[in-house]
């Protein structure tokens, strides 16, 4: 068995006004996902004081699981640490998965901090050093291109990445023109985000039940 246990704080939450009605639009939406992704949850996303957990069994789509979160609670910006576990190397896999969710949660909010430390607001923490190194570099790169992303030009490019259509049909979805959609990916950089999230998502399909 797989652990993967997802932890994420919402950044500036102390300081939100209206917490308690936030809250339950918060949860409604996690209720709302967790809905779609049953079949790989252990545990359902939850939410708790500027804080979201769930736990999964495996890693397949678990980063657009990601993107919609964070697509659904904008204007909130969001930091996560991800920790897996398989049960074969510790006698309490779950736990020592949600400590290592907890620890790169921290190194990602202490590099949000630091001049010298590559920006992100995704790590993740395994059992495999050099499976840690490499998906943790493409997550850097999804960070660096994605954060550079008006409101708009996401609304844009996660409606089109999710539909899997061609930018016509797309433009006629979301009643705008063709060429405005053509503009967003290209002052984007939507194709090089794609080939990105692609070797995310294939990286995180190796990580199995």
């Amino acid at each position: 068995m797989t652990y993967i246990v997802l932890q994420s704080n919402i950044i500036n939450w102390g300081e939100t006004d209206n917490k308690e009605q936030l809250t339950e639009q918060i949860r409604d939406t996690l209720k709302s996902i967790n809905s779609t992704i049953e079949e790989i949850l252990i545990s359902p996303l939850e939410f708790e004081d500027g804080i979201i957990e769930g736990v999964f069994k495996r890693g397949e789509g678990l980063y657009e699981i990601i993107l919609v979160l964070e697509f659904k609670l904008k204007p909130f910006k969001m930091q996560f640490g991800i920790g897996v576990c398989r049960n074969t190397r510790s006698s309490v896999p779950m736990a020592k998965a949600h400590i290592r969710a907890v620890d790169m949660l921290e190194q990602v909010m202490n590099c949000g901090h630091r001049n010298k430390c590559a920006q992100t607001n995704i790590m993740l923490k395994s059992d495999d050093d050099d499976f840690d190194k490499i998906i943790n570099s493409l997550l850097f790169l999804a960070f660096d291109i994605k954060n550079g992303w008006s409101r708009r030009q996401t609304e844009i490019l996660v409606n089109y990445f999710k539909s899997n259509e061609n930018q016509v049909k797309a433009a006629d979805r979301m009643g705008i023109s063709q060429s405005s959609v053509q503009r967003s990916l290209r002052s984007a950089k939507y194709y090089l985000f794609k080939n990105t999230i692609n070797g995310i998502d294939k990286a995180f399909g190796y990580i199995t039940e």
